[in-house]
Order: C-alpha cells, then structure tokens, then sequence
C-alpha cells in the first residue's frame, strides 16, 4: 500500500513489530508487550505523525549557503529510532544515497502546498533557476488594470 521497494521488508517488519509492541493485547489483560517487559509504558506519539515510506524532508547540518540551496534534503520515513536521541528521533531512507539514518529535524513532503522546491529542483538536476517568461507586454498589463480599475468602479457605484 505504500509503495515501498521489496528491499526495505526488514524494516516494514521493525516498524509493525514496534507497533504492535505499543498496542495492548487481551492476553496480557489488556497490558502492552512492551509495559510488561520492561516495566516501562510504550509512547505511540512517534507513530502520529507520519507513516512508513511516507516522502519527508530532512534537515542537512552544513555551512551557511546561498539562500537559493536548500538545506533540506529528500528522503522517507520508515519507523522510529528506538536508542538513539530523544523519543521523536526518526528513521529516515536518504534518496540520494539510499542510506538509513537516525533524523529529528524532519517535515512531512506530502502536501503539496508544503514542498521544497529547491530540493526538488537540485534532485533533478536543475539548479540553475529558470528565466521568467513574459506573457504578456507593458502595453497590454497597463490595458488590463485599467479595465479592473474601471470595472470594480462601475459595479460598486450602482449599489
């Protein structure tokens, strides 16, 4: 259902077995696994906010760059980072290099109003940013917001 390559099965399997870890079962007299091994209570509150392979963005420690690189880089959620960092660590698939690595500066990369562009634009290769294009002339752009002007005016001075 996500999408995710056949390679990536053993940390599918981490992730639903840390789910499962979290959820209470009736055969424990509704306890969780993870409560009656350790004594310690599971927290499901780095399972809300993303899903496994769910397209993130990860924050990329370097110098300071131009305002046009971005410093964010593309990558996949695909579970959580048990022992290392605090308890909103991720783990993340790097889409460039396909490497796992445990991030906690990471945003979701689904809504489509929230991409990075900039990312988007470098894994293409496309770094150079595009002239604008013109579509219409002076002439033409001064035409129309007068008619606008003139327009708004007409209909608002009747009422």
């Amino acid at each position: 259902r996500t999408g995710s390559p056949p390679e990536l099965w053993l940390l599918c399997l981490q992730y639903a077995c840390y789910v499962l870890n979290c959820l209470s079962v009736p055969s424990l007299k509704y306890d969780t696994p993870i409560h009656k091994a350790t004594s310690k209570w599971g927290d499901i509150s780095a399972l809300l906010h993303y899903h496994f392979y769910e397209p993130v963005y990860y924050k990329v420690c370097k110098k300071l760059q131009f305002p046009s690189k971005s410093t964010e880089r593309k990558g996949y959620w695909v579970g959580v980072a048990e022992h290392v960092g605090d308890e909103l660590t991720y783990l993340v698939l790097t889409a460039d290099t396909r490497k796992v690595i445990p991030h906690f500066e990471i945003r979701s990369a689904v809504p489509l109003d929230k991409r990075n562009l900039r990312t988007e634009r470098a894994a293409k290769g496309e770094d150079d940013v595009p002239p604008p294009t013109f579509i219409m002339d002076c002439h033409d752009v001064w035409r129309e917001s007068i008619k606008r002007v003139t327009c708004s005016y007409i209909s608002h001075s009747f009422f």
